[in-house]
């Protein structure tokens, strides 16, 4: 198969979320449960609701990036010159060393 037209094999994608004020506040609930503090239990699960209420579904549903991994090195260059890719030609996407 010729270079130029061999396939971009995704390796594995990992999405991010802006939800870490509800990750910390599900943490602290799990903290409480395992110390069996009950009705300090019920001040946080409200806490979280109330969290959950205000942030629009699009701060906890929409990935606010992906990390993806390309199988081989040449799939990041041709990804990252493809016209029909322009999420990764935006000023965040960055090439790390793995």
């Amino acid at each position: 198969m010729d270079a130029k037209k061999a396939p971009i094999k995704i390796a594995h994608i990992n999405f991010a979320f802006n939800n870490h004020d509800l990750i910390e506040k599900l943490e602290a609930r799990g903290s409480l449960i395992s110390k069996q503090k009950w009705k300090k239990l019920h001040k946080k699960e409200m806490d979280i609701k109330k969290t959950v209420e205000k942030d629009d579904d699009e701060k906890l549903e929409v990935p606010s990036a992906a990390f993806i991994t390309f199988e081989k090195p040449a799939g990041v260059v041709c990804a990252l010159q493809s016209n029909k890719s322009p999420l990764l030609k935006s000023e965040k996407a960055e090439i790390l060393p793995g």
